[in-house]
């Protein structure tokens, strides 16, 4: 029993330290590896990298009920829902399809991209609520939040083959949709989430961020 209690108050301690520790050296390990000899394994197991972020993350929501199977669903289904619209139509974000390195799709769309909408409007959201007191201007700054990312995401999922444009690179009306695809998803984040808390979120977009600019460092 002590023993059991010992681990208890360990992980109670050092739980959120552990997550930032194991957050920060898979993106670390993932930076190097994607740009070695090694890189196309690295770019076909990404997906799982991303999996483990979005567990971890959730993991350290508080309090986690209802509510927030309730935002990821949303945010998940409308995700996916734009993007095979997208992917077999051209509209909202203009022309483009995936490859195979995200793993299994759904329609032309790697199930793993519906989880990425959650992850990232997710974190976005937990950003910005602490900091605005009007729920427009908290919607409207997560979802330029959104947008900021994006213009990181591009250059990178373009570099390793992730996603593929007719046009060589995003269009506009990518960033602008990104941005309007956002709003209803952070609408339903600040209608739903507004007691929720969480450690880690905010480290893990300053640990996305700095892994996507290595990148983009790596490429020069």
């Amino acid at each position: 029993m002590n023993l059991l209690y010992s681990v208890k108050i360990f992980f109670e301690r050092w739980s959120a330290v552990i997550a930032i520790v194991f957050l920060a050296g898979n993106h670390l390990i993932g930076a190097v590896g994607i740009n070695s000899e090694q890189r196309l394994l690295f770019e076909k197991v990404s997906w799982i990298n991303l999996l483990l972020s979005l567990l971890v993350v959730i993991a350290f929501q508080k309090p986690l009920n209802r509510n927030v199977l309730f935002f990821a669903a949303f945010a998940f289904a409308l995700g996916m829902l734009v993007e095979i619209l997208g992917v077999n139509t051209g509209f909202p974000f203009g022309i483009y399809y995936y490859t195979e390195k995200f793993g299994a799709q759904l329609f032309g769309v790697p199930l793993i991209i519906g989880a990425n909408w959650v992850l990232l409007s997710y974190c976005c959201g937990m950003l910005v609520q602490p900091h605005f007191g009007n729920d427009v201007v908290k919607i409207v700054a997560a979802s330029a939040l959104m947008l900021v990312l994006d213009l990181l995401l591009e250059p990178f999922a373009i570099r390793h083959s992730f996603w593929v444009w007719e046009s060589g690179t995003p269009p506009m009306q990518n960033f602008l949709s990104w941005f309007v695809v956002s709003l209803p998803i952070q609408w339903v984040f600040c209608k739903q989430m507004k007691a929720s808390t969480n450690k880690i979120s905010i480290v893990y977009l300053f640990v996305l961020v700095a892994f996507l600019i290595a990148d983009l460092l790596a490429s020069k």
